[in-house]
């Protein structure tokens, strides 16, 4: 059997033939390995055959080179739902009331034709007509003057009276570029013309 000797904390070592005793900082740069709760640096002489470290021999001090890559695992579960934010802040929606023109009819059968139109930018939500007493609105809807859903138009008719009778269109008009407004049956009494 072989006889090794280790040295610690820079002490070179030396086995079977006798060595030159080198300073741990004199002695070229090696291997280093560490086990056991300290290490191992500097030139050492080959070991002999039943050499033993404690921690499982002088190979197993040497890093191997990096494997393959492994195969994807399986998808995991899914994850619990988290918790329900916050509450955002309530939405504004501003509306700009809109009146169109007046229109006089006279008997007997005769329609005319009143349009409100929304500001730049704004699309009638919504609308509605004012009417004298003896007319009727025959048609109430939105409809476009300059982009597309910006206007609302009326038409007054006067089938009944024997009087000249008039009616104004209403927009209610908000933010936006378009709208699917229906028509509507709202009505605001006018002051007859004299």
């Amino acid at each position: 059997m072989a006889l090794g000797m280790l040295g610690f904390s820079g002490t070179a070592v030396a086995t079977g033939a006798q060595q030159q005793v080198v300073p741990a900082n004199e002695a070229p740069e090696g291997d280093e390995c560490k086990g056991n709760g300290f290490e191992l640096s500097g030139f050492m002489g080959p070991m002999g055959d039943d050499f033993d470290l404690g921690f499982g021999g002088t190979d197993k001090c040497r890093v191997g080179p990096t494997g393959p890559t492994g195969p994807t695992g399986p998808t995991g579960p899914k994850g619990d739902t988290g918790p329900i934010g916050d509450t955002g802040p309530a939405a504004t929606l501003h509306i700009t009331r809109v009146f169109g023109n007046q229109v006089f009819v006279t008997p007997p059968s005769r329609s005319e034709t009143s349009t409100a139109v929304c500001p730049e930018g704004q699309v009638a939500i919504s609308g509605g007509y004012g009417l004298t007493f003896g007319a009727i609105a025959g048609v109430s809807r939105q409809t476009t003057t300059n982009t597309p859903g910006d206007s609302w138009e009326v038409f007054v008719e006067n089938p009944y009276s024997t009087n000249d009778q008039s009616g104004i269109a209403i927009a209610y008009c908000a933010p936006g570029t378009s709208a699917a407004a229906a028509s509507t049956n709202g009505a605001e009494g006018l002051t007859p013309r004299s």
